[in-house]
């Protein structure tokens, strides 16, 4: 069995702070959660200021988006 960092529950987190940000669209197939990628307008530093997060802080719970 291998162990990760991170949690299925994180990647939730990460993948809804990611949405929130227009660069996914979440929907449902059935009981599963579904991630489509967005091409979007959205600044490349805030994304750029949430991927250096995710790589540095993984623990860390997300803060609201605003």
């Amino acid at each position: 069995m291998v162990e990760t960092g991170i949690s299925l529950s994180d990647v939730g987190l990460i993948m809804s702070r990611f949405v929130q940000l227009g660069i996914f669209e979440a929907g449902k197939n059935g009981r599963f959660n579904t991630y489509k990628y967005v091409r979007s307008t959205f600044d490349t530093s805030t994304l750029r200021k949430e991927w250096d997060w995710l790589w540095s802080l993984p623990y860390k719970k997300l803060e609201p988006y605003e």
